[in-house]
């Protein structure tokens, strides 16, 4: 007669096996569930990365970028060097791409989901050319300008802009207009900003439309000055917005869903004001300031 273990010391016996078990699962499933998702951030560079030749571009969106996703432990950036025609191809093609620091226009929104605030705010687009031109020699600063109008005006100037970069529904269409008159230089996308302020620092191009910070951002990495006309432009507004766009994909709406809930807590942080203002020189600072209240509903 063969003896039989109780049913109550067999399940003690098989306790070591069932706990083993029990917790080679745990070291299985654990790094699923704590697995972040990938978002693919195309932009014209990585953080601190050069973007043309030594130069780097203004490191503002990764700046709040960081803050944002602090609120975000869920999600993990992969940084895609890309320029922004490509960047929106694509967030066509992909399900989880998206790009920031970006103007919104039509054309965009009706490609890809874009965030309900802005990612950054910037002092407004600005029409530059070098003071000491002999091309504008009566030109002065406090003068606003249209952009077709100051082109005709001289002939043998000429402009560069960036290929694949917005400048908003109006200056967009004005470009366009010019380029069929053969009145500007498209410069190669790759370069970005920073190539186009280059080329007019070094008399490559008479003209060029950009924000003051970054060519004030350039000229830091440069070590000098140029002294440029920033003239404003009519119709364009003071200050413009810089927004994220993601792919419209099921992924793309589940995190926009979050990060718009991020960034309604992080534009309301000290850190996120901070990050913009130390790009803005202290007399303009308060201006500023006031449009940041005025946009994100804050009261600094």
């Amino acid at each position: 007669m063969r003896y039989q273990m109780p049913d109550l010391f067999r399940a003690f016996a098989n306790l070591p096996t069932r706990c083993m078990l029990a917790s080679l699962l745990l070291v299985v499933c654990l790094p699923a569930a704590n697995a972040q998702q990938a978002v693919i951030w195309a932009s014209t560079s990585a953080p601190e990365q050069p973007v043309y030749e030594q130069f780097t571009n203004i490191q503002l969106g990764f700046d709040v970028q960081r803050l944002i996703f602090a609120q975000l432990p869920g999600y993990q950036i992969q940084y895609r060097p890309q320029n922004s025609a490509r960047a929106f191809q694509e967030m066509q093609r992909e399900a989880n791409v998206c790009t920031g620091t970006k103007l919104r226009t039509d054309e965009r929104d009706n490609t890809a989901l874009v965030s309900e605030l802005p990612q950054v705010l910037l002092e407004g687009l600005r029409l530059m050319v070098r003071q000491h031109d002999p091309l504008f020699a009566e030109v002065e600063s406090a003068v606003i300008v249209n952009l077709v109008s100051f082109i005709q005006r001289y002939p043998s100037a000429i402009l560069g802009y960036v290929a694949g970069r917005s400048y908003g529904n109006t200056l967009d269409k004005q470009l366009q207009l010019l380029q069929e008159q053969g009145r500007v230089y498209q410069l190669s996308a790759e370069r970005g900003s920073i190539g186009a302020i280059d080329m007019l620092a070094k008399g490559k191009v008479d003209i060029i439309l950009d924000f003051p910070v970054l060519t004030e951002h350039y000229f830091s990495q440069q070590g000098e000055q140029m002294m440029l006309h920033a003239l404003k432009l009519a119709g364009e507004p003071a200050y413009a917005n810089g927004h994220i766009y993601c792919s419209n994909s099921a992924f793309g709406q589940q995190f926009m869903q979050h990060l718009d809930q991020a960034m309604r807590t992080v534009v309301a942080q000290r850190s996120y004001l901070d990050a913009h203002l130390a790009h803005i020189s202290p007399e303009r600072q308060p201006a500023f300031i006031d449009y940041y209240n005025h946009v994100y509903q804050t009261r600094f």
